[in-house]
């Protein structure tokens, strides 16, 4: 069962405030969860969040240093 909010391309577009194109880039390449319903490409809030996580910079103490 589905306990998320399922976002289309657009609205995770918006989210990240990237074009709707760099969206679809992200899924072609394998880096941004997905699921196909009909000609429909979905995310969960959950797989996107996942992204956002799994993309961040860690700045952690005493790394280079």
């Amino acid at each position: 069962m589905v306990t998320s909010k399922m976002l289309n391309v657009k609205e995770i577009a918006e989210l990240l405030n990237v074009a709707e194109m760099t969206v679809r880039r992200l899924i072609s390449s394998g880096r941004l969860s997905h699921c196909r319903i009909g000609d429909r490409i979905l995310c969960t809030e959950r797989q996107l969040a996942d992204f956002i996580e799994a993309s961040s910079i860690r700045n952690e103490v005493g790394v280079g240093a």
